[in-house]
This record gives C-alpha cells, sequence and structure tokens, in this order.
C-alpha cells in the first residue's frame, strides 16, 4: 500500500495500522530505505518457516508484491538511502 492507502484503510479501520491497538507499538518501514524490502522479504520467509504457509498465501504473496513494489520505487527515486 502507499501511504495515502494506507491512512485511508486505517482510518476505517482497515489494515496493519487500522486493527493494531492503540497502544500497541508498530514500526513502519518506507521504500526508500534500502533494507526495508529485504526485510519484508525475510518476515515472508520467516512467516512460511513458522507456518507451513507458502507463496500462493495472499498475506504472503501481498508482502512479497509490496517488496518489489519498494525496490522499483527506489531504484526509480535515486536508489534510496541508509536510515539515519
Amino acid at each position: 500500500m502507499t501511504k495515502a492507502e494506507e491512512m485511508a484503510a486505517a482510518a476505517e479501520g482497515r489494515g496493519c495500522l487500522g486493527r493494531s491497538q492503540d497502544d500497541e507499538p508498530v514500526f513502519v518501514l518506507v521504500a526508500r530505505d534500502r533494507f526495508a524490502a529485504s526485510t519484508v522479504r525475510n518476515w515472508a520467509q520467516d512467516v512460511m518457516a513458522a507456518t507451513g504457509k507458502t507463496i500462493d498465501d495472499p498475506k504472503i504473496g501481498e508482502a512479497l508484491e509490496l517488496a518489489a513494489r519498494m525496490d522499483t520505487w527506489r531504484e526509480n527515486h535515486g536508489g534510496g538511502k541508509v536510515p539515519d
């Protein structure tokens, strides 16, 4: 999701932010972070290893698609940066 899509979903109680508790810690990754896409891919691999889910699972597929979109965005916007 893009920032705008995530914000709209959260306002409607959908998506990871919309479903999280008000006092629940969250961690946001953005495409300009050079490590974001690989972190998302690692998360998907960890979930598959722990649950037996496959790439065909909608949540896993969505995560891997997002990682690819992050890579494309970063490459199209100067290559990204190492986090501050």
